[in-house]
């Protein structure tokens, strides 16, 4: 809200929201929790639960992917 004449006059392209941010930290949270757990239920052999967390946590990096993807986040792509 205080910094759109800031950014105005310094010519700064603006934000595209808090509620994205929110939302990549949410799954960023989810990432690695379900990655910790998972591994952690596969090492005492509760294979279906780690496995089920791993797959979770393999679809928060994808979402996490393509978020930066679709944000233009040129530097992060792997050659």
């Amino acid at each position: 809200m205080l910094w759109k004449p800031i950014a105005e006059k310094v010519n700064i392209k603006g934000d595209r929201g808090l509620i994205w941010d929110l939302i990549d930290w949410v799954v960023g949270i989810i990432l690695i929790y379900a990655t910790l757990f998972g591994v952690g239920k596969i090492l005492l052999a509760q294979y279906l639960i780690g496995f089920t967390l791993l797959l979770v946590a393999l679809i928060a990096f994808g979402f996490i992917m393509w978020e930066l993807k679709r944000r233009g986040w040129e530097a992060l792509k792997v050659e």
